[in-house]
Formats: C-alpha cells, sequence, structure tokens
C-alpha cells in the first residue's frame, strides 16, 4: 500500500453511500445469523439475483437452523436444483447438523469453531461473523477484490494467491473496527452496484477521490486478469426412455460432478454424431433395453465450469421396463408428474420441460 487515505472521511463516505443506496435484500430485512448464514452458502460463486427466488423459498420452507438440518440430502437437492455447484447444499445440509448437535442450534461466534463447520472457509466464516455478529474480520469476496485492485492499483491477476496476500492486509487496514458488519456489506455492494467489472460508475463511487486508478484514468486496467483457457468440450445423447406412461430416471453416483442429483441416462458421443444403429446398440447392449429410437431432437447447450455441454435427447419406446440396472446405483420408472420430486440438474431439468409439454400436449 504505497498511497496515504484518511481512514476516517473513507469510513464516513463509504457509510454514508451505504446509508443511501443499500439494496433491500430479504436477509438485510430483519436480520439474523441463520439469513446470513443461509444466504453466504448460496451467495458463493452465483449472483444475488439467481439466489434471491431460492432464497425466499427456503426460508420460507425452512426457517430455522432446526427445519434445515432435518432434511434428507435428496431433499435439499431438489431444493436446490437449478442454483448450481451442489457441494454447497450438501454442505449447508452437514453443516446445519453440526450447529444443532454440537453447538445448540447456535451460530459459532470464534473462527476456530466456525471453521469445522463443513462449506465453510475463511471468506464464510467472516463474512457470517462479522455481517451477524458484528466482529472485526474484514470479508475479502470477489467484488471487494475488484474496488482494492483499483483503489491501490494491485498489478497481480485478481485470481491468484499473491493478488489475495497483497489484498487481504489492505482490507484489515480499511476495516471500520467500530462497525465491521456495516463496513464489509458497504464493501460488497459498492462492488456489485458500482464498482461493477465493465462499466463502473466512478462518478457515483463514494470512494473516489482515494482511487488511484481513477486518479490515473486507468480504471479500465484493473482488475488484472489473465484470459481463461478455453472450456473443454463435451458432447452427449441424453436417452428419454418411455414406457407406456413412465420414463426411466438413473440417479448418478455420490462422488464427482452433479453427484447424487437425477437425470435420463446418457452417453458421451462425438460432436459429428453417432448413427442411429450405434445408438441402439448401446441402448440394447449397455442398458438391456430393447426398443426403437422415436427421435432425435436437437442438442440443448449447458455451462459448466470447466466444460461446455452439449445434450442431444434421443427419444426411445421401450418394449417393457427393465427391473434392474447394475450400471446405476439407483433409478426409476416414474411419470411426468412425478418429476419435480427429484433433484434433477439444470440440464435436464431443460429436457424436461420439453418432455413435460410433449406428455401434456
Amino acid at each position: 500500500m504505497n498511497q496515504i487515505i484518511n481512514i476516517n472521511s473513507f469510513h464516513k463516505n463509504l457509510l454514508s453511500w451505504f446509508d443511501n443506496h443499500a439494496r433491500i435484500l430479504p436477509w438485510r430485512q430483519n436480520p439474523h445469523w441463520y439469513k446470513t448464514y443461509l444466504s453466504e452458502f448460496m451467495l458463493q460463486q452465483t449472483q444475488v439475483d439467481q439466489v434471491l427466488p431460492y432464497f425466499l423459498k427456503f426460508y420460507h420452507k425452512y426457517p430455522d437452523i432446526y427445519a434445515l438440518a432435518n432434511l434428507e440430502e435428496q431433499e435439499i437437492l431438489r431444493q436446490w436444483a437449478g442454483l448450481g455447484y451442489y457441494s454447497r447444499a450438501r454442505n449447508l445440509r452437514k453443516a446445519s447438523i453440526k450447529i444443532v448437535k454440537n453447538f445448540n442450534g447456535n451460530f459459532p461466534e470464534t473462527i476456530k469453531d466456525a471453521l469445522t463447520l463443513p462449506g465453510i472457509g475463511i471468506y464464510t466464516a467472516h463474512a457470517i461473523l462479522s455481517i451477524a455478529f458484528n466482529k472485526p474480520y474484514a470479508v475479502v469476496d470477489g467484488n471487494v477484490k475488484r474496488v482494492i485492485s483499483r483503489l491501490f492499483t494491485i498489478n497481480e491477476e485478481i485470481t491468484s494467491i499473491k493478488a489475495l496476500k497483497k489484498i487481504t492486509p489492505i482490507c484489515d487496514f480499511l476495516l471500520n473496527k467500530k462497525y465491521p458488519s456495516k463496513h464489509n456489506e458497504a464493501l460488497m455492494e459498492l462492488g456489485a452496484t458500482t464498482c461493477t467489472p465493465i462499466n463502473p460508475d466512478c462518478q457515483s463511487c463514494p470512494v473516489n477521490l482515494f482511487c488511484k486508478a481513477n486518479q490515473d484514468n486507468a480504471v479500465h486496467l484493473f482488475p488484472v486478469r489473465i484470459p481463461r483457457k478455453a472450456k473443454r468440450n463435451v458432447f452427449y445423447y441424453t436417452f428419454i426412455i418411455k414406457h407406456n406412461e413412465y420414463f426411466l430416471l438413473i440417479k448418478r453416483e455420490a462422488k464427482g460432478l452433479l453427484a447424487s442429483m437425477w437425470e435420463f441416462p446418457s452417453l458421451e458421443g462425438i460432436e459429428k454424431g453417432y448413427s442411429q444403429k450405434k445408438l441402439l446398440k448401446f441402448i440394447t447392449n449397455d442398458l438391456g433395453i430393447n426398443g426403437k429410437i422415436d427421435h432425435i431432437y436437437k442438442s440443448i447447450k449447458h455451462q459448466y465450469t470447466h466444460l461446455s455441454a452439449s445434450y442431444t435427447p434421443v427419444k426411445i419406446t421401450a418394449d417393457s421396463k427393465k427391473q434392474t440396472f447394475e450400471m446405476f446405483p439407483d433409478w426409476k420408472w416414474i411419470k411426468p408428474g412425478e418429476l419435480s420430486q427429484y433433484p434433477i440438474h439444470t440440464a435436464h431439468k431443460k429436457i424436461t420441460r420439453n418432455l413435460e409439454i410433449e406428455t401434456k400436449g
């Protein structure tokens, strides 16, 4: 940190701005640690607009830690379906159980104890303890890193450990020890609404007088980013296997991508496509189902963190309902109206929407 900042003016400007510009969010209304806890799990790597309907649904259905701790894994995955990063849902459930069992239903108020909870690292622990309990811990999320990188023209790649090591002590120095909860929320809010990645509103920024990038007319150069590697492309055939009014759903393995979620059986293929003969061979030899291909639909796209996936739905009419599928940990023959009872991941939800329309029509 090579510039002088009037810390009192910085605090005054930031908090005054927050008083007048803070978004009205459900976890800020009638604040309680449980709301902060639930929202922080959901907000990891996810935008506020996407989180809002899930938070409202969860808080309505599970208004306290005991209700959340009583959920079965499949139920919390079902409720979480579509929000992505499903390990968060599993960890939320595990952490809730531990809070009830080990901490009498109260969030632990020390860093040491908070870090014993599944899914809670330094960032989440700092966020919950500072926002919910006004503990003097600086919160360093992506929005805060962007603000600090511009204020102090941090030349390290923003996602790197080097950048974090430079930014963290600056955040500790800037922290308003008297009002850490409000300070952290204000700094995160500033990054989310004003000091945005593209076209930041520097004129409206309450701390623009302290911003080195603004002074140097170099805001567009920060934060420093190295172009990401191109995502790996994967291609799947997704089999909508029907017998009378029933469809086959299978459960993914308990580890790996989309662990324990439900989906239609899929086969990883090639971009140019497999012939109907090869697809039927897979259905017959690998799944042990005799049937015919009714239709091959247009592919749908879905983006994962490191993958760009394409799913081509293939509708199959099966001659009978096979009773065992050794290659899957679990499976069900279900009616279209039962689809909502299962935690189906987003990519296959896109397929189920088309399926439900078709089967009702």
